[in-house]
């Protein structure tokens, strides 16, 4: 089964303390079926923007969110 995060279900595992039921069923969910979209990855860059701390966002997005997922393109 494949899964499309949104703006919201991502920054959940990056929680100091996050929803230990949400990382358990993260952590069964296959690589290959973890999908986002080129639209929500814009939103959560604007929200590190905004972010006193927008470096640490930036590089997280790079580094731990966009090489895990399967971006989609922005539908048309």
């Amino acid at each position: 089964m494949s899964y499309l995060f949104d703006t919201n279900a991502i920054p959940e595992a990056f929680k100091p303390r996050p929803n230990p039921e949400y990382l358990e069923w993260l952590d069964t969910v296959p690589q290959k079926g973890q999908y986002t979209s080129t639209v929500v990855v814009g939103e959560l860059y604007v929200v590190a923007y905004r972010s006193q701390a927008r470096e640490k966002w930036f590089r997280r997005i790079r580094e731990e969110v966009t090489p895990r997922m399967t971006l989609l393109p922005e539908a048309r």
